[in-house]
């Protein structure tokens, strides 16, 4: 059965996108420098720690790979020489794969940082709106006009409204810092993050990527060389009459290899599933949310429509502007997540990402 794909691409808006003025982030005062996706990730190339680390230790693999290859020319040994050129080929890998996942958490961490910080503002209004609201519910009381089950209920929302605003307000802590700590850069509330992520709709089929998968995915290579230098060493024990404790140990280790091969085998196509499956979901959720932000758009509309014909307060018509550029947000933030989801999906499928930086080889 075939199902729709989204298949990612970076965006990066170099001007005022729509509806930029209204997401004006509540902590700048001045115009800020920008932050685009690509300049983050060419940070966190730079400055991440986990990077730093990972590069290190290739650097020490290349090294014991220099010495092997030593070694091999005094023993004379094919089968060292096989295991020298499988951990190496082992750790570039190892490499790459930490250099996508620290990528596409960062892509991640940008959009969710960037939802957020424009999130705080539009919180911070509706707070503003329910303490209006119940001024408004308490001299209704005093007047006779309303009763305590009003006023109680305005209550309720204005603590409601707080305690969303304050939860936001956490997770842009956290979101800032993990950003912050990802790309090396302790100012990141100095810059205005513009970049947008947009996906493009395709059809294939989960059988493609499951068997573009078990095709493509070098730790299944790795699995098979390890296999053969295996069957290597147990020929050897037995061409040199090894000890018989020794050739059994070594068919031992042979067949728990071949094992460990069709649990790797069957862990990809899950993982591939899952995060098929987790795009399938976050298309489902992104038509929901085109069409809650077309209602909101419509809500927005007829309110205005009110207002100017005096039907409607200005705080009534403030609230729909607030759904409005939430239902946005929302919208803005669910195409970050499909294309991370789809980047993930990728890497589950074997493909190389090509998130710009040099690639240690």
């Amino acid at each position: 059965m075939k199902a729709k794909f989204v298949k990612g691409v970076v965006v990066l808006i170099t001007g005022i996108i729509f509806l930029g003025s209204a997401f004006s982030v509540a902590y700048a005062e001045e115009e800020k420098a920008v932050l685009t996706i690509n300049e983050a990730l060419e940070k966190v190339w730079q400055n991440n720690l986990d990077l730093q680390k990972a590069s290190l230790t290739l650097n020490n693999a290349r090294i014991s790979y220099e010495k092997a290859k030593a070694n091999v020319l005094q023993s004379e040994s094919k089968i060292d020489e096989k295991q020298a050129e499988l951990n190496w080929q082992q750790a570039q890998n190892t490499f790459q794969k930490s250099k996508d996942e620290v990528g596409t958490e960062v892509i991640s961490s940008y959009n969710n940082f960037k939802y957020l910080l424009a999130l705080v503002p539009l919180r911070q209004e509706k707070v503003k709106l329910a303490q209006n609201n119940l001024d408004r519910v308490k001299e209704k009381v005093k007047a006779g006009t309303a009763g305590e089950l009003e006023e109680l209920a305005a209550e309720i929302s204005l603590e409601t409204a707080r305690q969303q605003l304050e939860s936001t307000q956490q997770q842009l802590d956290i979101a800032e810092q993990s950003l912050s700590l990802a790309t090396g850069t302790a100012n990141i509330l100095e810059f205005n993050l513009i970049s947008e992520f947009e996906k493009d709709a395709v059809e294939n089929s989960l059988d493609v990527y499951v068997a573009t998968a078990l095709q493509k995915r070098e730790e299944i290579e790795f699995a098979r060389k390890n296999i053969e230098i295996a069957a290597d060493r147990l020929e050897q024990l037995k061409i040199t009459d090894s000890p018989w404790l020794d050739i059994n140990k070594a068919n031992n280790d042979l067949k728990l290899l071949q094992i460990t091969l069709e649990l790797l085998e069957e862990s990809i196509r899950s993982e591939v599933r899952q995060r098929y499956q987790q795009i399938e979901s976050l298309s489902s959720q992104l038509g929901l949310l085109n069409l809650t932000l077309g209602q909101a758009r419509r809500n927005l509309d007829n309110a205005d429509k009110q207002f100017q014909a005096g039907l409607i307060t200005k705080d009534e018509l403030s609230s729909k502007e607030v759904d409005f550029k939430e239902a946005y947000l929302e919208l803005q933030k669910s195409k970050g997540s499909g294309y991370v989801a789809y980047l993930n999906l990728q890497v589950s499928a074997g493909e190389r990402l090509d998130l710009g930086g040099r690639n240690e080889d």
